[in-house]
């Protein structure tokens, strides 16, 4: 199996312009590789989701309505208080790389602090478990 090294200089110098490190900086340099653009106000939805609005139904509505492939998706990750209640864990961010009407297929790094890039797919309703708030997406 052949694999595609992302040289170290490369992805070092592309984080320079956008100040961004971890799951975030991978996410801005995969929808830059991807769509030949940063991740900017000019192609921000400048849309969100309040923690009350994340649903299976409100996610898939915000994804198909507003995102494409290639998309960089970023929210905070659910977590649980000592009693049991849910909290914002932290920001985590992903690039779509598919849209389904059963829900989508993503890149990402970094996710639960280990070094590593992974794809996943998730229903919508397995996105509502795991996500708290959204607070932006970029696309073209």
């Amino acid at each position: 199996t052949k694999r595609k090294t992302v040289h170290f200089t490369v992805l070092q110098e592309h984080l320079s312009t956008t100040r961004s490190i971890q799951c975030k900086g991978f996410a801005d340099y995969v929808f830059y590789k991807y769509n030949g653009v940063d991740c900017s106000d000019s192609n921000s939805i400048n849309k969100s989701l309040s923690h009350g609005s994340v649903t299976a139904s409100n996610l898939k509505n915000y994804i198909k309505n507003n995102l494409s492939v290639g998309a960089h998706l970023r929210f905070s990750l659910i977590g649980y208080d000592e009693d049991g209640k849910q909290k914002n864990a932290g920001p985590h961010s992903i690039i779509i790389t598919k849209i389904t009407n059963t829900g989508i297929s993503y890149y990402q790094a970094n996710y639960g602090g280990r070094c590593l890039v992974t794809t996943d797919t998730k229903t919508w309703s397995q996105l509502s478990s795991w996500i708290y708030s959204v607070t932006n997406a970029w696309t073209l």
